[in-house]
């Protein structure tokens, strides 16, 4: 399923891909809930340990952003392509900054 249509909005600003360990910082956007990767278009389900394999859309600070709570690896078999997915999600969503 699309990113809109699963969050109802397209004007996302930044955007944060969280790595091993920090998943629950995701869980600090205001109105956030977790969106399975498995739900979102073109994104693998996450494999590795710690990392919640969930993306949380809200807010920081009033501003819209999106928070990848782990991310796909090379390691894991996947290709290059799919392991930037969150970034070029990110990106097609309007935000300015990946972090």
């Amino acid at each position: 399923m699309s990113l809109t249509a699963l969050t109802g909005r397209r004007d996302w600003r930044a955007a944060v891909v969280l790595g091993s360990g920090l998943s629950d910082l995701a869980g600090e956007l205001t109105g956030a809930e977790p969106i399975p990767y498995a739900r979102i278009e073109g994104l693998p389900e996450a494999t590795v340990a710690g990392h919640a394999g969930a993306l949380y859309a809200g807010e920081v600070s009033g501003a819209p952003a999106l928070v990848f709570a782990g991310r796909p690896h090379l390691y894991e078999g996947h290709d290059a392509r799919t392991v930037v997915a969150p970034v070029r999600l990110a990106r097609d969503a309007g935000c300015a900054v990946v972090v």
